[in-house]
């Protein structure tokens, strides 16, 4: 249920049956990620830690205490939870997703990348978001064609705002203003009061009239 955006309904009924069984691991597992969609997340570090006095080797939970920390701007704590994950998994991919966005806030990009190179090829939705951080980095690092490649594989699955955004930004940075405005456009068919989207789409229709100044 609050996977659709509603948490605050789903806590109640998790509840419910946390009282019942107090280590349900699947419902604990639901109850710490709704707390952290209610951005509760020292309360939600605290479930994960009473879970884990009882499953300590449980990945889901210590990736998941990654996460509560991550949340907590605990960064160093968080990365060693990580890393500690993917000695015994060194493919699981929450843990190389979660890995890989905290070496983004870190500047760590070339590892960042490295992460999320491992994870193209797993799971839709974790390939969708790793093709996205990929194609953010790539694009910080001035390799636009590169993280063009990157918003196209990843619009290839799914044709979500992030997706849209970061090609049309891509575009921008190309110099391809038409497409880039345009795609722009479709982005604010969906969110009209989307700002990022307006205020760039500005600079690519100013850049589009000043190109038609010069042919003239």
């Amino acid at each position: 249920m609050f996977l659709q955006g509603n948490a605050a309904a789903a806590l109640p009924l998790l509840d419910n049956i946390l009282k019942r069984d107090p280590y349900h691991l699947a419902s604990v597992y639901l109850k710490v990620e709704a707390l952290i969609a209610r951005q509760r997340f020292q309360e939600a570090l605290e479930i994960v830690d009473r879970m884990l006095l009882q499953t300590p080797q449980s990945l889901e939970m210590m990736t998941l205490k990654g996460t509560c920390l991550q949340h907590l701007q605990r960064f160093d704590e968080a990365a060693d939870l990580f890393e500690a994950v993917l000695r015994v998994s060194p493919a699981y991919i929450p843990a190389l997703v979660s890995k890989g966005s905290i070496c983004v806030v870190k500047g760590q990009l070339d590892v960042a990348l490295q992460c999320f190179d491992m994870v193209i090829g797993g799971v839709e939705t974790s390939y969708f978001v790793s093709l996205l951080n990929k194609g953010v980095i790539l694009s910080q690092q001035k390799k636009f064609e590169e993280a063009l490649v990157m918003a196209n594989k990843a619009l290839s699955i799914s044709s979500q705002q992030p997706a849209m955004i970061l090609k049309a930004n891509t575009l921008l940075s190309l110099g391809r203003w038409q497409e880039s405005s345009e795609l722009y456009d479709q982005v604010l068919k969906k969110d009209p009061s989307n700002a990022w989207a307006q205020s760039h789409k500005q600079v690519a229709d100013r850049m589009i009239e000043l190109g038609a100044t010069v042919k003239q």
